[in-house]
């Protein structure tokens, strides 16, 4: 089995705004050569150009996920911005097989919250506001 697993934290500040970006990535190849991919991105854009009364942030998700086993490509393809419903693609070896919208609460990601969490507490992963 191999796996692997990276998280990258961004922090861009100017004088029109700040934009923060997690990155996380998950990769698991088993025994029997199934490989499983997982993209998630979630950035945070506070842009102050716009209006320099109020603060408006904007939050943008998306995910990725491959499934992979012998010549069957499995993909499912999710959007998200400001908490609002997902918008998801769903692909079947590389054919658009449906489109639907679910609610934004109900998709569980399997990222794991405590190495996330022990990079934060570590002060790996800083918001420098």
């Amino acid at each position: 089995m191999k796996k692997s697993t990276t998280i990258t934290y961004n922090f861009e500040t100017s004088e029109d705004y700040s934009k923060r970006e997690l990155e996380y990535k998950d990769y698991v190849k088993n025994a029997n050569g199934e490989e499983n991919l997982l993209h998630y991105k979630n950035n945070v854009i506070n842009n102050n150009a716009i209006d320099n009364e109020k603060n408006i942030n904007e939050l943008n998700e998306t995910f990725n996920k491959i499934c992979k086993f012998d010549n069957k490509i499995d993909e499912t393809i999710g959007v998200s911005s400001n908490n609002n419903e997902w918008k998801i693609h769903e692909y079947k070896n590389h054919k658009f097989d449906k489109e639907y919208v679910q609610e934004y609460n109900t998709i569980k990601f399997d990222i794991n919250y405590d190495l996330l969490q022990k990079n934060k507490t570590n002060n790996f992963i800083k918001d420098n506001k």
